[in-house]
């Protein structure tokens, strides 16, 4: 017996509620796609038509039936240079930069995106940080790098430094500890990582040698299967380099030796020490 049309229209309102939550769509993102697709803001507002080219939408983006994208030789390169020029930003700004380039053909996630379409976001990424003046600075990550070690000394001691930490490294620190969290972003800072399961993640892991086997089964036993993006901490490295040079400085290390050490120019080293960011 075939439906009656209120029926069919609740059904199909709830399954479009149903691939929302499969595609993990925020609500920008949602009303987005409701308008490029359906040419509504709300569900509730579609008619038969908008709702079928709604769910046929987020059927192609695998919202009803699992789809894992395979990175390829192509496509994991420029997913990891995109996490790369992101920094503190979270993925869905370089989803944003695919819908507003390529509409209603745009994926719903960053990883189903074709190479072409990820190397327009590669470059509108640049575009902006040429347009913010941050390219070709060392402001970012300048001189040597930073431990995980000197990151973690400053921010278990330093409530300013801590405070600087993005809200996912803090999260991921609630449930494996400081000290793991800071492990994985010195060696994976600016990328995004495939936590193993705990059963995977032995010896011969690749984050072994990265973060070491007690760290790895501490991170795998609490987000084994989990995807994460990775951040910089930029603003927090910064702000420890910064104490650093000012605390170098106090002791009688010239300007231009700073400079050569950290990465900074000299007007740079001066605006540190003037506690202005360069």
């Amino acid at each position: 017996m075939a439906r009656k049309p209120e029926e069919r229209r609740r059904a199909e309102l709830a399954r479009i509620h149903i691939g929302r939550k499969a595609l993990g769509l925020d609500e920008d993102a949602y009303r987005t796609l409701l308008r490029e697709v359906g040419g509504q803001d709300s569900a509730g507002a579609l008619n038969a038509r908008g709702r079928g080219a709604v769910l046929d939408r987020m059927r192609a983006d695998g919202a009803f039936g699992r789809r894992s994208p395979v990175p390829g030789p192509e496509r994991g390169p420029l997913l990891r240079k995109v996490h790369a020029l992101l920094g503190e930003r979270p993925v869905a700004y370089a989803e944003a930069i695919l819908r507003r380039q390529l509409g209603a053909r745009a994926p719903a996630r960053l990883e189903w995106a074709k190479p072409e379409d990820l190397r327009k976001v590669v470059a509108a990424l640049n575009y902006d940080r040429i347009r913010k003046g941050e390219a070709g600075r060392l402001v970012s990550a300048p001189g040597p790098p930073l431990d995980a070690e000197a990151l973690l000394a400053a921010a278990s001691t330093t409530p300013e430094i801590a405070d600087l930490l993005p809200r996912s490294v803090r999260e991921l620190a609630a449930d494996v500890g400081l000290p793991v969290a800071l492990r994985l972003v010195a060696a994976c800072g600016g990328t995004s990582v495939y936590v193993p399961l705990p059963h995977k993640a032995g010896p011969d892991h690749p984050l072994v040698a990265k973060i070491g086997s007690p760290s790895l089964s501490v991170l795998a036993a609490e987000r084994g299967g989990e995807q994460i993006d990775v951040p910089r901490c930029a603003a927090a490295r910064r702000a420890v380099i910064h104490r650093r040079v000012e605390a170098e400085a106090a002791a009688g290390v010239p300007a231009a030796q700073l400079g050569a050490r950290w990465g900074y120019s000299r007007t740079q080293i001066k605006r540190i020490l003037r506690k202005q960011d360069p």
